[in-house]
């Protein structure tokens, strides 16, 4: 049966190279699908402890870097709204997750209570569940491959945002 598409050209796949519009899009792609591998897997657990978006993040971002003592620590470091991580911590000391104790000067420390490390411990099975399926197939040498680019983007973002990239400034 005869078509009208020519045999040979640049979407054959004969001598074509992928065009930076494709990367870009593979990166958008990726990016999409794991956000919404990340919010299915942790949906239910979101809804099952009653705990907002920024509320585990501040959790997190205690339990990960015991350098953060204070919520100015969580605004500086996360670039976290100051409004948002006040709410979040305030509702947390509320509900028992978090405790507030008196520190030099002005400041108050965070302390994450025993049914903080309880709830962290659990969502940290959780995420290692998520990372077995994203990183399923893959051996260790590339699975280290593909977080070392990560890693390189990550800092390719951040020298981006240091230099006001995405503001209509352009790359000299």
């Amino acid at each position: 049966m005869a078509t009208n598409r020519p045999s040979a050209g640049p979407c054959s796949g004969e001598g074509h190279q992928p065009h930076y519009p494709v990367r870009q899009n593979a990166l958008w792609t990726l990016y999409v699908q794991l956000e919404k591998g990340y919010s299915a897997a942790f949906k239910w657990i979101m809804e099952d402890d009653g705990l907002t978006v920024m509320e585990r993040k501040v959790l997190l971002a205690l339990d990960n870097d015991p350098c953060l003592r204070t919520a100015a620590d969580l605004v500086r470091t996360h670039k976290m709204a100051k409004s948002h991580v006040s709410l979040a911590v305030n509702s947390l000391t509320e509900k028992g997750y978090l405790t507030q104790d008196a520190g030099v000067g002005k400041s108050i420390y965070l302390r994450l209570t025993p049914m903080a490390l309880e709830l962290i411990q659990r969502d940290r099975r959780h995420m290692q569940g998520f990372h077995d399926l994203v990183y399923q197939g893959f051996s260790l040498e590339e699975m280290d491959k593909v977080l070392g680019f990560f890693t390189r983007i990550a800092e390719n973002l951040k020298g981006a945002q240091e230099k006001n990239y995405g503001k209509g400034n352009s790359k000299e």
